[in-house]
């Protein structure tokens, strides 16, 4: 077994590192990196002191939060990794879980933070919608409004938003993206479609067309991308 050095040792080192850039599951790497650490064969078969737990716990906190911003951040709407308010809302409510199983503490000032996020990113999608843009990033039925209150954030300044997105068509992280493309095809001279969105017009008037039931929907793009 190796010896304490500074409290963690390199081999729990390596794995909290894994774990704070984990992906889309970061308990999930935690209890992997657990399992390699203390029981798995080829690991190096450890018994973790509390300073080595407790850092782990960590960097799962590390990893929520960096996922939190991710999406909470206006500015990656529209890239790959981009995954939207739903996945937030459920992030939060993953992170909330954990910290309190586990009686451990976030960093001070994250709620604010995220709350200053969602704030930033409600200000943007009203723009948005005001100057154009057909679609709504805002999802459907109760995820907005709980993930407002895991942040402890009156959703009463954006209730014209709120009932503005419900009355268009709310598109999810991938069709987002998906869209994001078409527009840069077409930006630089090319035109796309996958049966789901096509497009029509030129750089200046672009028209995203969306096959529905019975006929096609035509969304104006508005200015997002």
């Amino acid at each position: 077994m190796t010896d304490v050095i500074d409290d963690i040792r390199p081999e729990v080192e390596d794995e909290v590192t894994a774990v704070a850039h984990a992906g889309e599951m970061p308990e999930v790497a935690r209890a992997e990196a657990m399992l390699y650490l203390t029981k798995d064969q080829a690991g190096p078969g450890l018994t973790l002191t509390p300073q080595e737990g407790a850092a782990l716990d960590r960097a799962t906190i590390q990893a929520y939060l960096r996922l939190l911003r991710r999406d909470l951040n206006y500015r990656t709407v529209g890239r790959r990794a981009w995954r939207g308010l739903n996945r937030a809302g459920a992030n939060l409510g993953r992170l909330t879980a954990f910290i309190n199983r586990r009686g451990i503490a976030c960093p001070q000032g994250w709620l604010r933070e995220m709350a200053s996020l969602l704030e930033i990113f409600l200000s943007n999608e009203e723009e948005a919608l005001a100057a154009g843009q057909a679609y709504s990033l805002i999802p459907p039925g109760d995820d907005l409004p709980r993930l407002a209150d895991g942040l402890g954030l009156s959703l009463e300044p954006w209730s014209k938003l709120v009932a503005d997105s419900a009355r268009r068509p709310w598109l999810d992280f991938g069709e987002v993206w998906w869209l994001s493309v078409i527009v840069k095809q077409v930006v630089y001279g090319f035109q796309s479609g996958d049966g789901r969105f096509a497009v029509e017009g030129g750089m200046r008037t672009v028209m995203i067309v969306v096959p529905q039931p019975g006929g096609k929907m035509i969304l104006p793009l508005g200015r997002r991308f």
